[in-house]
């Protein structure tokens, strides 16, 4: 499982996606912040969100693109029944490609907290505990586009993890929208932002949405 974590983050890394990614997630967090200070005068308050808003977005859509992108290459690739014949085997390599793809977020969602929290004159203390909010965040949205790939090829994850993740901003639950438990369900399953308080039942989901998709991917993929 080790040994595709990082051959899932040198892929990434050596493309330039993610690097267009981080900086049109600098760049956007930065005009997004400076034009709320101009408009509303409430910097401080202002550059909080916007920083959390950010680098979770941008964490998320990057989880996505490197999973879509990796997951398309073993499905296309003649040796991915040869690795998935040995150990750990084909749930070994999913869960490594799951971990992978975490990592890259997890490290764009530092580099975007770090950096905007610099250019918005965040204190240390403040972006890293806005970065640690976003863990669970990113880990969950992971395990989306895992689910999400054993239903859609290639960008089509992209697609549907985007759609989720509008879905997991509205407030599901409240009066009006879905009121009652399954409202609460979605509001806890559904990517999106989350309170410090919520960072366990965020954990608990993205493992319950990993060993679902898992077993969707238990049997061999088809190579076109």
């Amino acid at each position: 499982m080790i040994a595709h974590a990082i051959d899932t983050v040198r892929r990434a890394l050596r493309g330039p996606s993610v690097w267009v990614l981080a900086g049109l997630g600098l760049l956007a967090g930065w005009s997004a912040a400076a034009l709320a200070i101009l408009a509303l005068g409430r910097g401080h308050a202002q550059a909080v969100g916007i920083v959390a808003e950010t680098s979770r977005a941008f964490s998320f859509l990057v989880v996505l693109f490197v999973l879509a992108r990796t997951l398309e290459q073993d499905r296309r690739s003649q040796l991915t029944t040869a690795l998935d014949s040995t150990r750990p085997g084909r749930m070994g390599r999913l869960v490594g490609r799951w971990g992978g793809a975490a990592l890259v977020g997890l490290g764009l969602g530092a580099f975007l907290h770090a950096g905007l929290g610099a250019a918005t004159g965040l204190r240390p203390g403040e972006w890293l505990f806005l970065y640690s909010t976003n863990i669970p965040v990113v880990l969950l949205g992971a395990a989306w586009g895992l689910l999400l790939a054993a239903a859609f090829p290639g960008g089509g994850v992209v697609l549907a993890g985007l759609l989720a993740w509008f879905l997991g901003h509205l407030p599901w639950g409240s009066v009006g929208l879905l009121e009652g438990p399954l409202g609460r369900a979605l509001a806890t399953v559904l990517p999106g932002p989350r309170a410090p308080a919520a960072a366990l039942s965020a954990l608990a989901a993205a493992a319950g949405l990993l060993c679902l998709a898992l077993a969707l991917q238990a049997r061999p993929a088809r190579r076109t």
